[in-house]
């Protein structure tokens, strides 16, 4: 005949046994990281610049750094055939804000990067790129070409 006594001490040790390792589990995924915050600056390209200060190097060859926060296809009323059209990027703050940054993908150098995934891609990332700083009116931009370099950054500048 098993003792009774026996059994029931078991179980209590096996449940005061399950809550201590569920306390001591609950504990340490809870605790505060002690890790310090990163100082470590995020890579850039040097001499880069942000996309706010590009108007200022208009008619340079500079690397330009920041958000892709939107993208736009241009429309041209007088295509009548279904031929590529230009595609940007907006850097900074979305068309049709003058304070921006665009990046222009002309039709002939679309094939290169594709538009999906390619192109798209870059909307919502940190990128920078490099080429000639030109001006559309009061916008400044890099028409994309065979010698653009665009380098995508995890984290914010």
């Amino acid at each position: 005949m098993e003792n009774p006594g026996v059994s029931s001490r078991k179980i209590v040790w096996i449940v005061g046994a399950i809550a201590f390792l569920t306390v001591l589990i609950f504990v340490y995924f809870n605790l505060p990281d002690a890790s310090p915050p990163s100082t470590q600056a995020i890579p850039t390209p040097l001499n880069a610049i942000l996309w706010s200060d590009a108007i200022s190097y208009t008619g340079k060859i500079k690397t330009v750094c920041g958000m892709i926060v939107g993208i736009r296809v241009h429309e041209n009323p007088h295509d009548l055939d279904d031929d590529p059209l230009p595609v940007s990027l907006d850097m900074g703050n979305e068309y049709p804000t003058k304070d921006r940054f665009s990046i222009i993908f002309y039709p002939n150098v679309q094939q290169a990067y594709g538009f999906e995934p390619g192109i798209r891609s870059y909307i919502d990332n940190e990128i920078c790129i490099t080429g000639f700083i030109s001006r559309f009116g009061e916008i400044p931009q890099i028409e994309v070409d065979s010698s653009t370099e665009i380098s995508i950054f995890p984290s914010s500048f």
